[in-house]
């Protein structure tokens, strides 16, 4: 089997530490956020926007999911 390929996203913003981060093409919001040690403590899970190149931004509500589980809104990233 081949070797997973890896994306290059950026974390920007109330991040804890905010930047170019390459991960797993597989990888989610969540596992960004995770890769930039979570939102600071002036950030939020409420209200995350997911920019892509050729579409308008998507806003998120990652509380659900650390509350329950609930993953509709951790959708996967794209280089």
């Amino acid at each position: 089997m081949d070797r997973l390929r890896t994306i290059r996203v950026f974390v920007v913003g109330e991040a804890s530490v905010p930047g170019t981060y390459t991960i797993s093409s597989l990888s989610t919001v969540i596992n960004a956020l995770f890769a930039a040690g979570g939102p600071s403590k002036n950030g939020s899970l409420r209200k995350i926007r997911l920019l892509r190149h050729a579409s308008a931004p998507v806003e998120l509500d990652l509380y659900s999911f650390l509350q329950g589980g609930e993953k509709a809104q951790d959708v996967r990233l794209q280089d």
